[in-house]
């Protein structure tokens, strides 16, 4: 860029033509091939003399209204219902705005591609994931505009799914990671002997009565609905990742659970898990 300036000053425009220059060159997206290219070229090193500053200021606008019109004959309009789950059933790349992932059982999105990129929300325009959550977060309905960014291949649209293999190493690691460690088998107290060698069935209801102030009081190993309900929620911002209890993908707007630990599950996987277990399902913290 800059020795297109340097020879555009040693052909004698000046700083504002070349500015111009670019900002016309920026626009055409057609390459040297394209008419609007030539028409840019002739004029810079032909008519330039005899053309105003006006007229290619409206050269440069009328240029931008073409792209506006072929970018918008490609935009898509799609209806979002949120499910209970609070997801919208894709994901996005919070940086490019670009879809990532589609939910399979959700057939409202079957007009959705991969490689879209969002626009506007609820008719707003959104340049940034900030625009769109500050429209969309929490929104249980909404209206997505989507641009489509030339033809994607019917191919390219499947998501690819990993080899058998790595997906069966990836849920066994996974649930080889949510087991808690193995600890040294513990021999049975002298209570518990004794309970062994008692013929229970034929106990009279006062001896069974007795029986449980001599046994100890069977400890859950879960966390109580309480503590489990203190935990904070958060609602997924764009998707990505995989929830290790259930193995599903994250979408836009699924409520989560955080533990202490930083980890993240699905609400519902959480509340399941932690009800017989108090270990983090991923690095078995203890959470108790």
């Amino acid at each position: 860029m800059a020795m297109r300036a340097e020879a555009g000053r040693a052909a004698g425009f000046s700083e504002s033509e070349l500015n111009l220059a670019g900002m016309l060159a920026d626009i055409d997206v057609g390459g040297p091939s394209s008419p609007s290219h030539a028409l840019i070229a002739r004029i810079l090193k032909e008519d330039r003399v005899a053309t105003p500053d006006a007229d290619l200021q409206s050269l440069l606008h009328a240029l931008e209204s073409q792209e506006r019109q072929a970018a918008m004959r490609n935009d898509i309009t799609i209806r979002i219902d949120r499910d209970i789950r609070g997801g919208a059933g894709f994901a996005f790349d919070c940086t490019s705005l670009k879809i990532t992932a589609i939910k399979k059982d959700r057939p409202e999105l079957s007009a959705m591609q991969l490689g879209d990129v969002i626009v506007a929300v609820n008719g707003n325009l959104v340049a940034s994931a900030p625009d769109y959550h500050k429209i969309a977060k929490g929104a249980k309905h909404f209206r997505l505009t989507l641009r489509r960014v030339g033809n994607v291949s019917p191919l390219a649209q499947v998501k690819p799914v990993p080899k058998i293999e790595a997906r069966a190493k990836t849920k066994a690691s996974a649930k080889g990671a949510a087991k808690a460690p193995a600890r040294p088998p513990r021999g049975p107290s002298a209570a518990e002997r004794q309970a062994m060698v008692l013929d229970v069935d034929n106990m009279s209801y006062e001896e069974l009565l007795a029986l449980d102030d001599v046994l100890p009081p069977v400890k859950k190993s879960g966390l109580n609905d309480t503590l489990i309900r203190q935990l904070p929620v958060e609602l997924v911002c764009g998707g990505g990742g995989e929830c290790s209890i259930c193995l599903e993908e994250y979408y836009d707007g699924d409520a989560v659970t955080c533990l202490p630990c930083s980890h993240m599950f699905h609400v519902s996987c959480a509340r399941e898990w932690l009800k017989v277990q108090s270990r983090c399902p991923y690095c078995n913290l203890d959470l108790t």
